[in-house]
């Protein structure tokens, strides 16, 4: 399975989700095993149509529900399904050339229950604007830290990237972490600082 079969435009969220993901990582996870001996937990919610999938990636494989999961996910991206469906074709477009550069990481990356562990006493939301994009028009979703739904009083980041420098990371012509030191940030920079230098500890980059 390619990439593109993946993500390809028009598909419906339960045949993307349910299906196509799961049979991809089926052919990546000796490679998901050389980059992780943890659990990952993800969730995705679409809330214009109150529709949620969890993925959970572990040493067998990928296995996603559309209800929330029994344990908490490290991020839970939130965002409007007619976004996502605008988002499909750029989706691939970044997918597709960042893939190729995993072997840059191999040897160097690899992410263990520990590390999980201590990433859960992060919480707070990032909100993220993307800009620039072909249709002229920005993106907007939110990802919650450890956590399903926002508590209250969390901490707010807002972030706002720009496509080329997305494109500029998907590439390899610059790595993550000055990619990452190219973005706007406000609000509580302090927490987009430790979950950066977090990151650079915890896993060498």
């Amino acid at each position: 399975m390619k990439w593109s079969e993946v993500f390809e435009p028009g598909l419906s969220t339960d045949e993307l989700f349910l299906k196509r993901l799961p049979a991809m990582q089926k052919t990546r996870q000796q490679e998901f095993r050389e980059f992780s001996s943890a659990t990952i937990i993800l969730s995705v919610l679409f809330d214009d149509v109150d529709q949620r999938f969890t993925l959970t990636f572990d040493n067998d494989g990928l296995e996603v529900i559309d209800e929330e999961a029994i344990d908490f996910p490290m991020a839970s991206a939130r965002g409007r399904l007619s976004d996502w469906q605008r988002a499909l074709p750029w989706i691939q477009e970044l997918v597709i050339p960042a893939d190729a550069q995993v072997a840059r990481y191999r040897g160097k990356v690899h992410l263990t229950p520990e590390v999980v562990e201590r990433f859960e006493r992060f919480d707070g939301v990032f909100d993220v604007t993307v800009t620039d994009l072909p249709d002229g028009r920005p993106l907007t979703f939110s990802i919650i830290l450890n956590d399903y739904e926002a508590p209250e009083e969390v901490r707010v980041v807002r972030a706002s990237v720009g496509w080329p420098l997305l494109q500029d990371v998907a590439h390899g012509r610059i790595d993550p972490v000055q990619g990452a030191r190219q973005l706007s940030v406000a609000g509580e920079v302090g927490l987009a600082l430790e979950i950066g230098a977090f990151i650079m500890r915890e896993l060498g980059l």
